[in-house]
């Protein structure tokens, strides 16, 4: 397309074009001169992209960019052409890895999943005659609930601009951004100057991006420390887990856990650690009234042991031992009234900043209930209405590995005759 400015425009120009001519140096260059046409012929991409490897691993590739544009200008250039003139720009981008340390409070690295998020910003801007190019950052983020991180991807778009053609220059596009997941892995715990005892985590991430047919990849490595203890003494830099198993010491259950620890000192030790759990089985008590009849039906039609709906932590049983207590619940249905039995088991859990497991703890199994009796008892008059109770009682029993655990349902039937 041919732009054409109006002759006003024209006279303007050859004056200033003089009056520039008698106080400035070269009146031939281009800030001396005004376009008054302009055609844009063809614009295109060079053949090659340079890649480089920069000293930090990060990735930077060149390649040109060109337009070509046939101007009319005031005063007329020396040397040109009616098959227009090419200009030329150099476009770089840089894949910036990242590789950070990030101090977080987080005990057990209980980290949950991510979200990602794209954004971009602009860095500055050069100008080469028509062209401004400008330095621009798509910026990648990875974000925990406690920490963030970021990718940074640098391109570069050329614009050219002599006042009546405005052109975005070729330039080759950022395409397929693909996350590619995250690991994490175990390190060694460290002390600051302070005497202060970091646990460590290191994050491995990466991130894949497509420019001109060719994939790119850019890795993050975040190591993540959290406050653990402190270096007055001896601490565990690393650890290996050998065994867990449990077992019954006549009326109690006990857990045992076998480690391999590597301490700050030098020192390689091989641990046992045992540990007593804690059960119980909470008793049923319940009063029902019914009038004039009480049910055909007084036997349980159905039992199920409920899912786990509450995980307080407890007490601290040793270093790096502490006992969390789990509670469930034990449905039992008869056909007039449904209820619930509370059970509860300690979880200990040992974790010394490097390795982090369980206990192994059984779970209550092999339900079991008792012959029912119903048996009668104390009878009166309330409010002018005469009453009799009776008393529905059974056992329900629970195997905890060997030990038994036991629990009374009792139920007060209350019959009201008239």
């Amino acid at each position: 397309m041919r732009t054409i400015k109006s002759l006003s425009s024209i006279a303007s120009a050859l004056f200033l074009g003089t009056l520039l001519f008698t106080s400035c140096g070269d009146p031939w260059g281009i800030d001396n001169q005004d376009v008054v046409e302009s055609q844009v012929l063809d614009r295109g991409l060079g053949d090659k992209v340079t890649q480089k490897q920069l000293p930090n691993s990060d990735t930077e590739l060149t390649y040109e960019s060109w337009i070509k544009v046939k101007t009319k200008t005031v005063p007329k250039t020396r040397a040109g052409s009616d098959d227009g003139t090419v200009f030329t720009v150099l476009l770089k981008d840089v894949f910036q890895n990242t590789d950070t340390t990030l101090v977080i409070d987080n005990y057990y690295f209980d980290l949950g999943d991510y979200t990602t998020d794209v954004s971009y910003r602009t860095q500055g801007t050069r100008r080469d005659g028509y062209t401004t190019v400008t330095d621009s950052v798509m910026v990648y983020t990875v974000s925990y609930k406690d920490f963030s991180f970021e990718y940074e991807i640098e391109y570069e778009v050329a614009v050219y601009d002599d006042g009546i053609s405005r052109e975005t220059l070729p330039y080759h596009k950022i395409q397929n951004l693909r996350d590619n997941g995250v690991t994490i892995e175990k390190l060694e715990s460290v002390h600051d100057q302070s005497l202060t005892v970091f646990a460590r985590r290191q994050l491995n991430h990466s991130i894949s991006v497509e420019l001109d047919g060719e994939t790119y990849t850019m890795k993050g490595k975040v190591i993540l420390q959290t406050p653990f203890d402190s270096a007055i003494e001896p601490y565990v830099k690393k650890s290996e887990l050998l065994s867990t198993s449990y077992f019954t010491v006549g009326e109690y259950v006990h857990s045992e856990l076998r480690v391999k620890q590597w301490w700050s000192d030098g020192q390689v030790k091989t641990e046992t650690i045992d540990t007593q759990l804690y059960a119980s089985f909470d008793d049923f008590l319940r009063s029902i009234t019914f009038d004039k009849v009480l049910p055909d039906n007084l036997e349980i039609t159905s039992s199920y042991l409920g899912d786990v709906y509450e995980l307080m932590q407890g007490v601290t049983l040793q270093k790096y031992v502490s006992s969390f207590i789990e509670s469930r619940m034990f449905f039992v249905s008869y056909s007039f009234i449904d209820f619930g039995m509370k059970l509860e088991r300690s979880i200990p859990r040992y974790y010394d900043g490097y390795t982090y497991r369980e206990f192994a703890t059984p779970e209550f199994k092999n339900f079991r209930f008792s012959e029912q009796t119903l048996e009668k008892g104390q009878s009166g008059v309330k409010d002018g209405r005469h009453w009799t109770n009776y008393w529905l009682t059974r056992y329900v029993k629970a195997d905890f590995d060997k030990v038994v655990y036991e629990s009374p349902i009792n139920i007060s039937l209350v019959l009201y005759d008239e």
